[in-house]
């Protein structure tokens, strides 16, 4: 539906350009967004991601793509996480964020967000360190997963971190578990050694 207009609602995210200005047309948006467009992630899926991340109070949670930081709160209110760290390019998302954690009395310094470009993290303004982070989230398309995969396995190959996706399975990945909660797919995996995976037969899922 191309010149269709991207359609002004209150109380919801309204997609802009870096200059501040609106976009012609939801194509226009969907053509400025490197990765996925931001589709927020259910409550209940999101609970199920941390849970079966088994993230508590002595992880790192990182959310990549964090959007209006749904995720990031959930992880330091309900799992009580160490520290979660949501990075976000859109300027728009990240005021959302940003506005949710300015009305939390005392502000907590365990929680923050990050403007990041996931594809090229060396002309980020401010120094992402990924090797604190020993849960990582994530809710991208195919295409975008495997855009963001050499980055995945050049820095957490071997350490242990867990990381689930959202929607989609990370394509060469073998997952330690998959689910389906309210219709959407929830893939588990940890990265091995020098990146080489073992079919496991055995590996749980829950379908259905």
């Amino acid at each position: 539906m191309t010149g269709v207009p991207v359609k002004k609602n209150a109380g919801v995210f309204h997609p802009k350009k870096d200059d501040g200005t609106d976009f012609d047309s939801f194509d226009d948006y969907i053509a400025s967004v490197p990765l996925s467009p931001w589709v927020p992630t259910p409550d209940p899926v999101a609970r199920r991601m941390l849970q079966i991340a088994d993230a508590d109070v002595d992880y790192v949670h990182f959310d990549l793509g964090s959007g209006d930081g749904r995720l990031n709160f959930m992880a330091l209110d309900v799992f009580k996480v160490k520290k979660s760290v949501g990075l976000e390019l859109d300027i728009e998302l990240l005021k959302m964020s940003e506005d949710r954690l300015s009305k939390r009395w005392p502000k907590p310094s365990n929680l923050e967000f990050i403007r990041t470009d996931i594809l090229d993290m060396n002309k980020n303004s401010e120094h992402v360190d990924l090797t604190e982070c020993t849960v990582l989230t994530m809710f991208f398309v195919e295409d975008a997963l495997q855009k963001i995969k050499p980055l995945l396995e050049e820095n957490f190959a071997g350490t242990g971190c867990r990381i689930v996706t959202n929607g989609y399975p990370m394509k060469g990945w073998k997952p330690k578990w998959k689910e389906f909660v309210l219709g959407l797919p929830i893939f588990l995996y940890e990265i091995p050694e020098g990146c080489i995976w073992i079919d496991d037969p055995d590996a749980p899922q829950v379908i259905g």
